[in-house]
């Protein structure tokens, strides 16, 4: 948890329990005293594509993707209970409730939640797209209290988890449980279409680190560097190593270490050997399909869909996501790089697709997110959490009370790395015995 913002499975953070794998199956004997573990299988898995056809027509795989996705809306929409859908102001939910549109009699529920930051609210965008397909529009303004919200997140999230999107999937989920017992969403397209950022940066090199010797060097002193030292973040942008090195120092901060508690850090640092597992069996993946499938293996199983699942069934609301159907994965790993990643930008053949209803102007505006104010919570709601990090059994000292007077002097913001310490040490204080000393 400390280097990423999640629990790794198959481990979670309590002794003696360990996850079932995304798509895992477990069988009992349940005539045995206590029952017992039989066997445990898996029904599917995220595998490399038989074959590729670069030769085949854009307008083809578009096609073949419109009839597959459509098809995942519609069963999806089996439901005897009211259902919506969530609805933001991006690409892949607003092209699940144009598909979803077709299919239903009433118009479909979408629900919304808006930011009081006008820069980073999306309920315009949202509301246009709503008046475009002829949606029923529910949103909310959303205004957060940390002092309420963050035990109401330990208790929800069960494990540290700090995510900071748990906070909006967690307030649209409320939104919707009020009208409907079921939301589709559009989960899993980022990852299996190129849409983040890190398609781009594991295909292609910047030019600092195409001068000889420079990024070994650059990367040797990076690691040593304190936490918060100045050029430490200018390194770790520009100056990423090649394969699983390069892939690694963009999921993980392994120098979050240093402050974990002494003896801590150690075992940690062990926690994920599986990603080097994961790097080897993908190497028969092209280099977006490698991505995408490190991408599904762990970012997706263990934080996208642990949020969503949590934050949903915390108000007795099912998720269901028509772009992980297996069938449009699979046609996603056999698409070409060329109607995934174009021109610096992800998801291109969805783009296409959606120009069935969206412009092109729509369709161009930038991704904006929900934003939650961190500095402004630091420096005040969220104050006594900082003086508190000091007495945390599982952090060290003087390096966190360093991090804290930094943040305090105001030259850089370290309110995400510390909203992380914040989060486990609410979680120590609520499911651990004995709890941080106080």
């Amino acid at each position: 948890f400390i280097t990423g913002c999640y629990i790794h499975a198959p481990r979670s953070i309590f002794s003696g329990i360990v996850k079932v794998p995304a798509a895992g199956l477990l069988e009992f004997d349940l005539k045995a005293p206590g029952g017992r573990l039989v066997a445990e299988a898996r029904y599917w898995k995220i595998a490399p594509p038989a074959q590729r056809d670069e030769a085949r027509s854009a307008d083809d795989w578009k096609a073949e993707l419109a009839h597959l996705l459509d098809d995942a809306v519609r069963i999806r929409l089996l439901s005897d209970v009211p259902l919506g859908a969530f609805l933001s102001g991006g690409l892949d939910s607003a092209t699940v409730c144009a598909l979803a549109s077709a299919h239903v009699r009433e118009p479909l529920r979408a629900f919304t939640i808006g930011s009081d930051d006008p820069a980073h609210d999306e309920t315009a965008d949202a509301a246009a797209v709503a008046g475009i397909l002829g949606l029923r529009h529910v949103t909310e303004k959303c205004r957060l209290d940390p002092t309420t919200l963050l035990p109401e997140m330990a208790t929800v999230f069960d494990e540290p988890f700090s995510d900071l999107s748990m906070i909006p999937t967690h307030q649209v989920a409320r939104l919707a449980a009020r009208e409907v017992k079921v939301v589709l969403t559009g989960d899993g397209a980022d990852e299996f279409f190129a849409g983040y950022g890190i398609f781009q940066s594991m295909t292609g090199r910047g030019r600092l680190e195409q001068i000889p010797g420079l990024d070994h060097v650059a990367r040797a002193v990076g690691h040593r560097l304190p936490i918060g030292a100045p050029g430490g973040g200018f390194l770790a942008r520009h100056f990423r190593g090649r394969g699983l090195a390069r892939y690694r120092c963009q999921v993980e901060e392994p120098a979050l270490l240093r402050l974990l508690a002494p003896g801590l850090a150690p075992d940690a640092a062990a926690l994920w050997p599986e990603l080097a597992e994961l790097w080897e069996t993908s190497a028969n993946f092209d280099a977006l399909g490698r991505v995408s499938f490190l991408q599904g293996s762990t970012y997706l199983s263990d934080d996208i869909l642990v949020k969503v699942d949590r934050a949903t069934m915390a108000h007795s609301l099912e998720a269901r996501s028509p772009f992980l159907d297996y069938r449009v994965v699979e046609l996603a790993l056999r698409l070409p790089a060329r109607l995934k990643l174009a021109d610096g930008t992800g998801k291109k053949i969805l783009r296409d697709l959606a120009r069935r209803w969206f412009s092109a102007a729509h369709l161009a505006k930038p991704k904006r997110g929900f934003t939650v104010p961190l500095k402004q919570w630091m420096d005040g709601a969220l104050a006594d959490d900082l003086d508190d990090l000091k007495n945390c059994d599982l952090l060290a000292r003087a390096p966190v009370v360093r991090l804290v007077a930094m943040q305090r002097r105001g030259r850089r913001d370290y309110s995400s790395l510390l909203w992380r310490l914040i989060i486990l040490n609410r979680w120590s204080r609520q499911w651990r015995t004995p709890p941080c000393k106080s």
